[in-house]
């Protein structure tokens, strides 16, 4: 039976719990991340996520400890455990590790499996940079990459039929997680992921990912004009650390900030504000409300081409 007809999956099967419902008592969750990286430490890989040190803690990922995180600050979490030459990133309810794994990969190896019930799931295999392998686990048979086949041999290992996807895979998450240990020698278990885990908020605009445009800004000299409107609109002009940070960058130099920097600790705030005060309502708001959701809507927007302007300087 495949995963989208909504059956339970084999509790013989150590990793059943990945293809799990709410029913069932081994449940992760119908939206999370597992990442692998290699050869990197728990602290690297939290700064290369975008990590921020001063809220690391010990959390279990259990719904109430997670949703209550995310309020507290409006920002992701990510859980880290050491297992064997990897780190493993779990982010419950989240899905960023996917987008990031070339990211994470450079000068070593990561692979990444995202289970998200509303969107698209993702397996992906990075190596120094660059995607290797990508795939949808329910359809593998569309896959893409540098070298789209190379998985191909531990995909069919596992049980995945590569030609036959009209239906989708049964266990698609199960499945992928024994591919994964296939690949590195290493696996999670259920225990483990929601046992406490050292973890920290993050954001991926303090990764190295790349800043893409916002929309109806053309290019760098854009976002450098919409980063002075913004902050001009916001009385935010002598924010510590912008004026120097868009000098350099106007200058030709590529600007990283980190979340513990001046300007970074503005940022945080900005992302924060930004994500708890938007809202997809389309009802009636006060002029109160409808005057923070433009706040919020402006704060992420300025955070969007800052971030483009500091890695694309003119």
């Amino acid at each position: 039976m495949s995963i989208k007809d909504g059956g339970h999956v084999d509790d013989r099967d150590e990793f059943a719990w990945a293809d799990s419902y709410p029913d069932d008592p081994r449940h992760l969750g119908e939206i999370f991340c597992l990442t692998f990286v290699k050869d990197v430490g728990i602290d690297e890989a939290l700064r290369l996520m975008g990590g921020f040190t001063d809220t690391t803690a010990v959390r279990t990922s259990s719904p109430i400890d997670a949703a209550d995180s995310y309020s507290d600050s409006g920002l992701e979490l990510a859980m880290v455990a050491r297992l064997g030459d990897w780190t493993l990133v779990f982010e419950p309810y989240g899905f960023w590790g996917s987008s990031l794994t070339p990211i994470l990969s450079r000068g070593t190896e990561a692979v990444s499996l995202l289970r998200h019930d509303y969107a698209s799931p993702h397996l992906d295999h990075a190596v120094d940079g660059e995607l290797v392998t990508g795939l949808d686990p329910v359809f593998p048979d569309m896959r893409h990459g540098t070298e789209p086949d190379r998985l191909n041999p531990l995909l069919r290992e596992v049980g995945f039929d590569l030609e036959d996807c009209e239906n989708g895979q049964d266990s698609p998450f199960s499945r992928s997680l024994r591919m994964i240990r296939l690949l590195t020698g290493v696996a999670p278990s259920y225990e483990l992921l929601t046992g406490p885990l050292t973890s920290a908020h993050f954001d991926p605009w303090f990764s190295a990912a790349p800043k893409s445009l916002p929309y109806r800004v053309s290019g760098p000299a854009d976002a450098f004009a919409e980063v002075r409107r913004l902050t001009e609109l916001h009385g935010l002009t002598d924010t510590p650390g912008l004026a120097e940070a868009l000098a350099a960058a106007e200058r030709g130099q590529q600007v990283a900030v980190t979340p513990d920097s001046a300007l970074g600790q503005h940022v945080r705030a900005w992302l924060i504000e930004g994500n708890k005060n938007r809202s997809t309502s389309y009802g009636w708001l006060s002029p109160s409300e409808e005057a923070r959701r433009e706040r919020a809507a402006d704060l992420l927007q300025l955070t969007r081409v800052l971030g483009y302007a500091l890695q694309n300087p003119r």
